[in-house]
Order: structure tokens, then sequence, then C-alpha cells
């Protein structure tokens, strides 16, 4: 599936290296927009150093703090992240020999600020929000070192939640990166569904993922990770589900799983594997879905007692007007034995035995409904 790319996210605030007289306008536009406060007083929390390698004086840069507090009391919003953005740059700048992850955090506490942060050697990502308002979006940005100082860049993303950031090392030079890879989530129907943007460096002004990575080409809804550091090895794994038919399905429900692996090169990630992940319940689900379509040799090559089948066809498993299948609340996908319903009136006991690394099943018999 080739993957989309998402619309470009906006321009940078300033570029890595910028001039001090540059900042210092930033910082005065900052105080103008400050004064309709009207004299706003709010505590600062957090103590700025005296000064910076950009030359900003500690009292600009105290009224910045406020200003960006303020903001996000008042509308929050893209703006309040730019000045967000802004402040955490020059302060991860003065502060360049610390781990950024636990200064980044301490900065945007002591600030009350909202931000969800990841890290790792080479680049940092922070998604900024309204802690009186989480609900109301989100605005992510990534920090990077680059000659001269530190770059930061706004990027798409929006109202997603951030889950993890890498980088791949670009040459020799282990601080320098050619590819960052952003994990978000965002809310689906029946849980977290992952999406990716992988991002090159930027050039000029305009800034857009070089690949996307949605639900569609991950797999659905669950948990994605990438394991490697940034080199040749690097392989992202993705373990999601989604709905399957003539089943109800929740959030906290069983599900049948698949693997799917995308190898990190320099073309970005590229697919090398699709498994499914062997269960009890995955058994069962492939085992109503090949009755219903009309296959009693799919069905038969999962069970390990013929008897099984038979008892299936007797209750006749097939039919889909009986109504829809669900497990039992409470149900383990790995269990193995399961209680499953059917409609409002149905259920059965189904037992199964490993395979293999496959699982089987061994027997079906009618139940009550009691454990509901």
């Amino acid at each position: 599936m080739t993957p989309s790319v998402v619309p470009a996210a906006p321009g940078p605030v300033r570029a890595a290296g910028v001039p001090a007289r540059a900042l210092t306008l930033a910082l005065a536009l900052a105080l103008a927009a400050s004064a309709g406060c009207g004299g706003c007083h709010r505590d600062i929390r957090f103590a700025p150093g005296e000064a910076d390698s950009t030359h900003v004086g500690a009292d600009s840069l105290r009224v910045l703090l406020r200003n960006t507090q303020d903001l996000w009391e008042s509308d929050g919003g893209e703006e309040a992240a730019k000045l967000s953005a802004l402040v955490l740059r020059v302060d991860l700048q003065a502060h360049a020999g610390e781990p950024w992850g636990g200064r980044a955090r301490r900065l945007l506490d002591s600030l009350d600020i909202g931000a969800e942060l990841a890290s790792d050697d080479r680049v940092l990502a922070a998604n900024f929000f309204s802690r009186s308002r989480p609900d109301a979006g989100a605005w992510p940005w990534l920090f990077w070192h680059a000659r001269g100082g530190i770059a930061a860049r706004a990027l798409a993303g929006r109202n997603l939640q951030l889950l993890h950031v890498a980088s791949r090392v670009d040459g020799d030079d282990p601080s320098a990166w050619s590819q960052v890879a952003v994990l978000f989530g965002r809310r689906g129907a029946v849980g977290q569904e992952p999406v990716l943007t992988l991002w090159g460096r930027p050039g000029g002004d305009s800034w857009a993922p070089l690949q996307t990575l949605g639900p569609d080409s991950l797999g659905g809804a669950g948990t994605v990770s990438i394991e490697g550091n940034g080199d040749t090895s690097t392989v992202l794994v993705a373990r999601t589900f989604r709905g399957m038919p003539r089943f109800e399905e929740c959030a906290t429900c069983p599900h049948v799983y698949e693997l799917h692996r995308f190898r990190w090169g320099p073309a970005g990630f590229v697919r090398i594997e699709d498994v499914a992940v062997p269960s009890p319940y995955s058994a069962f689900v492939r085992f109503i879905l090949a009755l219903g379509n009309g296959d009693p040799d799919a069905a038969g090559r999962l069970v390990s007692d013929p008897a099984a089948l038979e008892q299936a066809k007797l209750f006749d498993f097939g039919a889909l007007p009986k109504g829809l299948w669900r497990a039992a609340p409470a149900s383990d996908e790995n269990a193995g034995s399961m209680v499953f319903f059917r409609g409002q009136q149905e259920a059965y006991q189904v037992t199964f035995e490993p395979r293999g690394s496959e699982w089987l099943i061994l027997s079906i018999k009618p139940t009550t409904r009691s454990i509901e």
C-alpha cells in the first residue's frame, strides 16, 4: 500500500543559529502582545538564567514566560504553542549540557504548560496542550541541534497524542540525523490507532513529511514500537487489530491481532512482514468465518477433533441471522477455555489445545449465560 502524505506543517518560528537581534525582536513582539494583559500578575515559578547564548536578558525572558502562561489560560491554541516552543528553545540552548527530556519536563511543569514529550539522543518532540482544557487540541513541535544553536519546527499532526520519536543517524556524526520518525496515536472506535509520520531535514519555509503510515498501513488499532538505534537494523513493529465480521468487539474485548513489520531505510519504512498472531480467540473467529463462508474444509483444519466440527454444524454456527458473536465478559484471548455468546440467548463453552504454534478447537458444548 502506498503511504499517503499529509499537508505540510507550518513554517519555522525561527531557523537554527538565529542572530541575537532576531530573537530580541521576537521577544519584543511577545512583550507587545502581553500589553493586553492589563497588569497580569501571575507568579513565575521558573527562574531563568541571567543570560543565554542568544543574549536574551533574564527580565525579558521572564516577561515572555508570563505572556506564554497567560496566553494558555486565555485562548491557548497554536499561538500559545508557538510561544511555548520559543521559550523551550531558548531554555534548551541556555542549558545545552543537560539531557533534553528532563530539562524540558522541569521547565514546562514549572510554567504549568501541558506537553507530551519524547526524545532520543538527537531530537526532542514536544506536543503542547492546555492543561485546563486538555481536549481543546494539541500542537507538536520538533527540536534538534543545528549549526549555531538549536532549531525548532512545528510538525503536522495536530490534535493527536504523541507516543514516540526516533531519528536515523546521518553519517558518522552521532548527533546528526537524516530522518525523524514521529509516532502519534488517535482515538478510534475500538481503541487507539497509531499514525507515524517520517520527516527529512527541512529546507526553506516549506516542510512536509516524507511518508505517513496510518491505520490502513499499520493494521488498525493497537500498539507500535520502533526497535533499533536508527541504523540499518531498525524496524517498526505494529501489533494491531481490526473489527471482525460476525463479531461484536469492544476496546477491552479479545481481538484477532496481526504483526506488521517495516524496515527503516534511506527510502523510509518498507514493509517486510505481515503475520497473524495465534491465539484461541483468533482460532474461533477464523472457524466461524469459514463456516459462514460455506467452507467446511477450512473450518475442519481448525479443529483437533472432528466431533467439534459436527457440533458446530448441528448448532448452525454459520448462520448469521441467529445473531452476532462475542466473547463473554473478562475473557482472555489466550485462555484454553472460553465462553462465547451468540445473539441474546445462546452461549457455548469452547475448549482449545495447542498444536505447534497454532491453536485448535478441541470441543464445543452449550452452556448457560449466567456469567453475563
